[in-house]
């Protein structure tokens, strides 16, 4: 039986991108979760979290978003 553990991330896009295109910004926090899972698993049931304002951006709208998943090894 597989193991899992529970990890968190964060991205950055920007606020139109959240309000025009959530589906995108969930894909994008997926493909973050495939490479922190990386070879030593998959990682599965990604979920976004809260957002805030990004900092250290050039752009004053990129927003900062969670988010969780679960890594199967």
């Amino acid at each position: 039986m597989p193991n899992n553990s529970t990890r968190h991330g964060t991205i950055v896009v920007r606020q139109g991108l959240l309000t025009s295109d959530p589906q995108q910004v969930w894909q994008l926090a997926v493909q973050q979760a495939q490479q922190c899972a990386g070879a030593q698993g998959q990682a599965v049931n990604v979920q976004l979290g809260a957002t805030r304002v990004a900092e250290g951006t050039d752009n004053s709208t990129d927003r900062a978003v969670d988010f969780t998943f679960d890594v199967l090894t």
